[in-house]
């Protein structure tokens, strides 16, 4: 019989004109076992099937979940359409002008407003102090956007707007003199200059996949921007 690449008789399926075939998928086992994977059977006796395992991380971005995630986000924006979410949830990102943060004045770098605006839930108080009474305690804000936001992004960690920031090492942090945090704003119903609120993020954000939401909890600190938005450490003059 003749070839079917090249024709000629006796190739016996060697002919050098064939294309070349991707590697077969190695049979091992995936656990370290050694065994063939038909014949993995896991620490506790159970024999695995073949069909179960974990989403690569492609696979992951094109699940049917993943896919729901724009409509999630379309739905969410009926509540702020409605008027139900009183409270706007922004990032912000401030540098100090010394070598430290807290060393000469405080400037604002950057701010992003949550979209579509979250939920938020409250559990503040009250406690007296020096200089009257201090608000404390903390607030959980979810259904944010996981189309918008990544969890680096939640957690302040953004390498174009921070030079020298490191991802990849082993604790990636917010560096000197950078300041991050969140400011959570009543929508203006209220008055028209309300109070900045100023949080930090308790713990991080938690991806809900079956809700395709980011959760998460912030703590509120002492230190806030004016009814002005401006920072009472900021530069008597000049840009916020």
């Amino acid at each position: 019989m003749a070839c079917q690449w090249c024709g000629r008789e006796g190739c016996a399926g060697r002919c050098p004109d064939a294309p070349e075939l991707p590697p077969a998928e190695s049979d091992a086992c995936d656990c370290g076992c050694g065994r063939p994977r038909a014949e993995c059977v896991a620490p506790t006796g159970y024999r695995r099937s073949r069909a179960i395992r974990p989403l690569a991380p492609g696979q992951a971005g094109r699940s049917l979940a993943s896919r729901l995630a724009p409509v999630a986000d379309n739905l969410r924006q009926l509540n702020t359409t409605f008027g139900v979410r009183p409270y706007r949830v922004f990032l912000t990102w401030t540098r100090w002008e010394g070598t430290e943060t807290g060393e000469g004045y405080e400037v604002l770098k950057q701010r992003i407003e949550l979209l579509p605006t979250p939920l938020v839930k409250e559990n503040m108080r009250y406690a007296p102090w020096h200089g009257g009474v201090l608000q404390e305690g903390a607030i959980d804000v979810s259904e944010v956007s996981v189309v918008a936001y990544t969890e680096d992004i939640l957690r302040g960690l953004d390498p174009k707007l921070i030079p020298g920031l490191d991802l990849m090492g082993a604790n990636p942090t917010i560096p000197e003199p950078w300041d991050f945090f969140y400011e959570v704003v009543q929508d203006g119903r209220g008055g028209k200059m309300p109070e900045r609120p100023r949080f930090r993020l308790n713990g991080c954000p938690f991806l809900k996949a079956d809700s395709q939401e980011w959760v998460m909890t912030l703590e509120r600190t002492s230190r806030q921007r004016t009814r002005k938005d401006r920072s009472v450490f900021g530069p008597p003059e000049g840009p916020r």
